[in-house]
């Protein structure tokens, strides 16, 4: 921790951030956009407060350590540009948040419970719409969740008064009705991204939802006088006694032909989630939780030629991952690929979020042959099978990647290509345990030596390519992120020419 903290103050600059949060959350984009600091108090100054979560979720009655002052925070509530609230349960304490004013500066709100937690009480939910009626006016971005149905109509009536500005809004454990979705549509004119939990359904079946939604973008746009709906995001989840044969045959009209993104929340049904994407010519990325039979169904031929963003919850064996992939770019000709970069092709593989996928050597043999790895930005393979050398691969053949999250790698394979330097130097967020213990996963023979490398030498032989990533933002190396526990951590110590890296903001 000594270490942390030198280097923090001395390299890394002031974090942005006061607290760390569990990893409960799924991918969020305020969160994601949130710089992460993991000793909040040792870093407090008045010039901090940008960015404040305030997680109540203690161990026992006297645990209050995940609580900043309120006092600090009000006297400086004009620098806050993020607030998340997560609780579980709400209290006296967590709930006087809500009572900040003169958030000038307020752009992104959170309002969430913690996994496990208890529903959100009427007197709190109006101090919510209290917070967003005084607050709302500059509000870009928003995170809301509530259990009532038949007062989350009150949302949308303060959303279309105060939160004018609002361009982002996610909505999950709400039940949404026809009526106010309809509503919501009229009042948010600015609303880009709409990101929704469709929980308890009343409408019969599916095309309810994409009929309301659409006569609600029609009007948007006669209003607004766009060229299309400018919905980017949406999630569906329905009833499994829901058919889809019911559905009218005009599906053209609908909403579905402009979504360019789907997820999906829970277990879906396989059939479902092909009929969906069937719909949505201009699909560019999905999120689902499906299995193996998804991928004896699905054909993708030319149905989505913008399909470039593939994030998958479930666990999955190498060779369907593998298939999959093969079917966003068959039988590429290397002609026609340099076109494709030319032109910023979207049918280019991205992003790849796998991170309870079983990728292995097959996946990772698929996305070289189709040529993948030059163009993939976001990778996450944190479950996956491939160890050592397979990772340095990755590491030495996507020379577009800024995002990646791997399994554990000794310091040794990093050691055995020394000379090798990595391609990926855009890289900005690198979360890859790196091991320097003489046992655990570590070769059983060097390729250049006869015997593994001392651990100074593995150390410095890392330092040496990680201070190649001058665009580097976002290391961590250690146990607390990826699940794993490796028996010595990289050291921090400035000395070692880890100082180099300007850009870095978070370091564990």
């Amino acid at each position: 921790m000594a270490s942390y903290e030198r280097a923090s103050s001395q390299a890394l600059g002031i974090a942005e951030i006061l607290h760390h949060i569990s990893s409960y959350l799924e991918n969020d984009d305020l969160i994601n956009a949130i710089q992460v600091c993991k000793n909040w108090h040792t870093s407090l100054r008045s010039r901090l407060f940008r960015n404040i979560i305030v997680s109540y979720i203690p161990k026992d009655d006297s645990d209050t350590a995940t609580v900043p002052s309120f006092r600090d925070v009000q006297a400086n509530s004009h620098k806050i540009r993020s607030l998340a609230i997560i609780h579980r349960p709400p209290s006296r304490r967590f709930v006087e948040y809500l009572k900040l004013r003169d958030l000038s500066n307020l752009e992104r709100f959170a309002w969430v419970r913690a996994e496990g937690g208890c529903h959100i009480a009427r007197d709190h939910w109006k101090r919510v719409l209290d917070f967003l009626r005084a607050n709302g006016s500059t509000l870009k971005e928003i995170n809301i969740e509530y259990h009532n149905p038949a007062e989350i109509v009150q949302l949308w009536k303060v959303l279309a008064q105060h939160c004018t500005s609002l361009q982002h809004l996610r909505i999950k454990r709400t039940p949404v009705r026809e009526n106010d979705l309809l509503w919501l549509w009229l009042a948010c004119r600015k609303l880009v991204s709409l990101e929704m939990d469709v929980i308890d359904l009343v409408w019969p079946n599916l095309s309810g939802l994409v009929r309301s939604v659409n006569a609600a973008a029609k009007k948007l746009q006669e209003i607004l006088d766009l060229e299309e709906p400018k919905v980017i995001s949406g999630s569906l989840k329905r009833k499994a006694s829901e058919d889809l044969d019911d559905a009218p045959e005009d599906k053209a009209e609908y909403l579905l032909p402009y979504m360019k993104r789907l997820l999906f929340y829970g277990d879906t049904h396989q059939e479902e989630v092909i009929e969906l994407m069937k719909e949505c010519p201009r699909l560019e990325s999905f999120n689902a939780r499906l299995d193996g039979r998804f991928f004896q169904a699905l054909s993708l031929e030319s149905a989505w030629p913008n399909l470039h963003s593939i994030s998958l919850a479930s666990s999955f064996l190498d060779e369907d991952m593998a298939r999959l992939i093969m079917l966003l770019n068959p039988h590429i000709d290397p002609q026609d690929y340099r076109q494709m970069v030319v032109n910023k092709s979207k049918r280019l593989l991205k992003t790849l979020w796998v991170p309870n996928t079983m990728l292995g050597r097959d996946c990772l043999n698929t996305l070289i042959f189709h040529r993948h790895t030059e163009t993939l930005v976001h990778l996450n393979i944190k479950g996956s099978t491939l160890r050592g050398y397979s990772i340095i691969i990755i590491l030495k053949s996507c020379p577009r990647l800024k995002y990646l999250v791997a399994p554990v790698l000794h310091a040794a394979y990093i050691s055995d290509d020394r000379d090798r330097p990595w391609v990926c130097l855009g890289l900005e967020r690198l979360i890859m345990g790196i091991e320097f213990s003489p046992n655990g996963c570590a070769p059983t023979v060097s390729r250049r030596e006869s015997k593994l490398p001392t651990v100074e030498e593995m150390e410095q032989d890392c330092l040496n390519q990680l201070c190649r990533l001058h665009r580097l933002k976002v290391l961590i190396t250690g146990g607390y992120a990826n699940g794993y526990h490796p028996l010595m951590g990289l050291n921090l110590k400035l000395d070692h020419g880890l100082g180099q890296l300007d850009g870095l903001k978070e370091l564990e």
